[in-house]
Order: structure tokens, then C-alpha cells, then sequence
């Protein structure tokens, strides 16, 4: 029997593995845990990706992640987890040689552009799952000389729906009953207080008869993937107390799955968030805000050409609109049959077992004090609040490394 441990660290990495764990061969034996780290998903967010099978993940230390690996030597090991975190692990001297677990890992939602970083951190796996052919061909050049053992599995991201996207009714502009509207905030971007400002004036500035609701990633007291510095709920709290013709009750808060938050709502609101593709899936009209640009800082190049972007001025005239079909076959909503990633991950288990595999020389990657910060807030997760926050932000002014 194929035995499959799983590792993540913290919420939308949680989403995804244990996604990718479920459209695993029903056969298999698997585990998931999670890693003791300031950012680990709380009880809500682990309700969230998990339901039922909640209280069976244990949280575990890193030097207890890496003795369990060592000991139980899976067939593979599935590193779902930040890149900083997932570097650490594969550094281990019992992770590089030809007798190790096949190592796969992967991104959890939208990875254009594609960038070295990624793949800097993930060098030392053996297979990297991305869920469009886009992505497959724009990674897979960035790593033919940097990382040219590393395989490239394609997959249908694991929280859509298997197949593409259905293209009745037409593309183009859509006018939904009044109802709620979705928001789906991200904690990277944008990236200033005065844009995250300017959405939630544009959402309650919507028909009377919309009902805007933030989907939030964290609620009070919960951490997430990324560090959100200006958090939506207390910015229009603050907006509200300043200008009192606001009215606070006029915007909802909520977190929980997306899954459900699409449930029955009537649009869809976003900068650039993989739940755009939730949305699509659902047939959901949407909006993807393009004001603040169309680029790889708001992580919404992607989107060009899929009839989605629009200003502000549409969210406030609450004018949405359903993908273009040309850009769902290229983006994400490939034909099941078009995924690579099983068949590669069974080939390696098949190399693993008859010659080994390929051993990888440690090659450090990131800065020297942003890797003793990481390696710090492993050790120790849940103390020195104060200490961690004021070490982060030393961190970022010496050099700061997205999450990916």
C-alpha cells in the first residue's frame, strides 16, 4: 500500500492539501498534520478546510514533523506548506538522499506570474503541482536550468469542480438579482490603506437592494498565509467612527469556507483571489477589480482576457459579469484528462522503489537573518508575541521574501 504523509502550516496550505490528499487514490494509506508555527490555521479555519475530520490533524513542532518523516519513511511525502517552512524541512540530510519519500508539493490557488522564488524554495522536491497549463509551461521555463529535475504535474485545482467550466449561458456582462455580494479579501494586496479604503466605499456605496459581505480569510485573533496589516473589518470600523453618514451595519464581515459564502449569493467581488475561480465555476457573476492596475503586484494578470476586470465605478453600479469560455480552457478549467500530475507522481514511486531517486545537494536559499527568523518562529511558535512581531518587522527592512 502507497503510504502519503501530509504537512502544512497554515490556512489557504491547509485548504489545498488537504484537498489534494482527498483526489489521492481512495487505496492509499495518508496522514496529514500540521506544523506548530505563529500562523497556524485556527479551529474556525480548520472547520473550514476540514469539517468532520478536524480533530484527527495533530499540530505538531517541526523537529517532531522531521523525526516522523524520518521514522515512518513514507512512499511520498506531500509538503504543503510556505516556501521558507517547506525549505527547512527538505534540507534534512534524510530528505536528499535516493531512499527519501517522492516529495511533492505545489501552490494553493492562482501562481502567475510565475517567479525564481517559488521555485528557489521548492528545488529540492521532486514534484511541483500547478493547476493551469499556463502555469505548467511558464514554471517549468523558469526552472530548466535552475531546478531541471524538477517535475511539473498539472492538476485541476482541488476545491473546483473536475472538468472545465460550463460555457452556457454566453460570456459577457450579467444582471443578477439583487442579493449579496461577495467580497473575497486577500491580505497582500492592495497593499495600502487608502485602496482598501476605497473599496469598501464603492461596496457600500452599491444599490440599496446589495447586501456586500467581506469574506475574510481571518477573523479577529486568527492568523493567516500572509501577514495582512491593514485588516478590512477594523478599517471600516475606523471609517465609521470618523464619518458618522456611514453606516457600520451596512457592510458584513464573515469568515468560513468560500464554498459556502457562494452559496446562494448573487455576485462576485474581487482583486485577484483564487475564489474568482470558485465563483466562475459556480457561475456566479463576477467582478475583478482592475483600479489600482493590472499587474504582478495585484496578482491579477492572470485575468486579462477573461472579461472580468473592471473599475470600482462597475462595483458601485454593481455591474458583473461571467468569464470569457477561451480563457477558462487556458486557465484552470482544463479537461480532466488533460492532468499530469498522478501519472507523474506514480512514476516516481515506481523510480523510488526499482533505482532510487535522484539525490539533491542542499543549495541554501533566502537571506541569513530572514532564514534565522523562520527557523525562530518554528522553534518558537507560541511564545514571545511581542519579540516575533518587532523580529518581523527588522526581517522585512533587511529583505523581505513573499510566502510562496
Amino acid at each position: 500500500m502507497t503510504r502519503v504523509l501530509a504537512v502544512t502550516d497554515s490556512d489557504s496550505y491547509l485548504k489545498w492539501t488537504a484537498a489534494t490528499v482527498a483526489a489521492l487514490p481512495s487505496d492509499w494509506d495518508t496522514e496529514l498534520v500540521v506544523i506548530a508555527n505563529p500562523v497556524a490555521p485556527s479551529a474556525g479555519q480548520r472547520a473550514a478546510a476540514l469539517g468532520a475530520d478536524t480533530a484527527v490533524v495533530p499540530e505538531l513542532r517541526l523537529g517532531a514533523v522531521i523525526d516522523k518523516i524520518v521514522a515512518e519513511s513514507p512512499d511520498v511525502l506531500l509538503l504543503g506548506a510556505t516556501g521558507p517552512v517547506l525549505h527547512m524541512i527538505t534540507r534534512h540530510t534524510d530528505l536528499r538522499g535516493p531512499d527519501r519519500p517522492v516529495i511533492m508539493t505545489g501552490l494553493p490557488g492562482i501562481s502567475i506570474p510565475a517567479t525564481e522564488r517559488a521555485i528557489g524554495f521548492r528545488r529540492m522536491c521532486d514534484l511541483f503541482v500547478l493547476h493551469s497549463a499556463r502555469e505548467v509551461t511558464d514554471f517549468a521555463a523558469l526552472a530548466a536550468e535552475e531546478a531541471p529535475h524538477l517535475r511539473f504535474g498539472l492538476a485541476t485545482l482541488p476545491f473546483l469542480p473536475s472538468g472545465p467550466a460550463p460555457e452556457e449561458p454566453t460570456s459577457g456582462a450579467a444582471r443578477p438579482e439583487p442579493g449579496e455580494v461577495i467580497f473575497a479579501a486577500q491580505a497582500k494586496v492592495p497593499a495600502r490603506p487608502e485602496q482598501r479604503r476605497a473599496i469598501l466605499r464603492a461596496l457600500a456605496a452599491m444599490p440599496v437592494a446589495w447586501r456586500p459581505v467581506v469574506k475574510v480569510r481571518a477573523l479577529a485573533g486568527e492568523k493567516q498565509t500572509h501577514a495582512e496589516e491593514f485588516a478590512y473589518d477594523e478599517l471600516w470600523r475606523q471609517m465609521c467612527r470618523d464619518d458618522p453618514s456611514l453606516d457600520v451595519d451596512r457592510i458584513a464581515f464573515r469568515g468560513g469556507s468560500m464554498a459556502d459564502a457562494l452559496t446562494g449569493a448573487s455576485a462576485f467581488v474581487t482583486l485577484s483571489s483564487t475564489a474568482a475561480l470558485e465563483a466562475i465555476a459556480a457561475r456566479v457573476p463576477s467582478l475583478v477589480i482592475s483600479e489600482f492596475g493590472v499587474n504582478a503586484e495585484m496578482i491579477n494578470l492572470v485575468f486579462t482576457g477573461s472579461g472580468l476586470l473592471g473599475s470600482l465605478d462597475r462595483l458601485m453600479a454593481a455591474e458583473f459579469s461571467l468569464a470569457d469560455p477561451a480563457w477558462t480552457r487556458e486557465n484552470y478549467f482544463q479537461e480532466p484528462f488533460a492532468n499530469t500530475w498522478l501519472e507523474q507522481l506514480q512514476q516516481l514511486i515506481t523510480l523510488r522503489s526499482e533505482s532510487g531517486l535522484p539525490a539533491h545537494p542542499y543549495e541554501p536559499m533566502g537571506h541569513p537573518l530572514t532564514r534565522v527568523r523562520h527557523w525562530t518562529r518554528l522553534r518558537f511558535p507560541r511564545s514571545a508575541p511581542v519579540v516575533w512581531d518587532a523580529a518581523v518587522r527588522v526581517g522585512r527592512r533587511v529583505k523581505r521574501f513573499p510566502r510562496r
